[in-house]
C-alpha cells in the first residue's frame, strides 16, 4: 500500500497529530509500523521545510550584509521579511506545494 501526499498537506499540525498517535496504547506491530510512516513523513517534511526557507531567502530582499530585510508591522514588530517579487516567490513556493510524496 503507498500514500500520496502533497507537500501542501504537510505542516507543523501534521507532526503533532502523528506525535499523538505514537501516544497511544496499540500493540507493538501497529506502532512499529506508525513509527515506519511517521520517520518517512518527518524526512519529507523537514525537507519541505528547508526548501520552504531557502525560497524564502532566494526571494527576501537582503541588507549590506546579505542577510534577508525583515518586514514590519504597524509598531515595528518583526513580521516576516520582504520579498522581492511576490510573483517569483508565489511560483516557487506553488511548484514546492504541488509535489507529491
Amino acid at each position: 500500500m503507498s500514500i500520496i501526499i502533497k507537500n501542501s498537506q504537510l505542516g507543523p499540525e501534521t507532526m503533532e497529530s502523528l506525535d499523538k498517535l505514537t501516544d497511544l496504547d496499540i500493540n507493538a506491530a501497529i506502532a512499529f509500523k506508525l513509527t515506519r510512516i511517521i520517520k518517512e513523513i518527518s524526512s519529507i517534511v523537514e525537507d519541505k521545510n528547508k526548501m520552504e526557507q531557502m525560497i524564502i531567502n532566494k526571494h527576501s530582499e537582503k541588507d549590506e550584509d546579505g542577510k534577508p530585510v525583515q518586514a514590519k508591522d504597524d509598531q515595528g514588530n518583526p513580521v516576516g521579511v520582504n520579498i522581492k517579487s511576490m510573483e517569483a516567490f508565489s511560483a516557487d513556493m506553488e511548484d514546492l506545494m504541488s509535489i507529491e510524496n
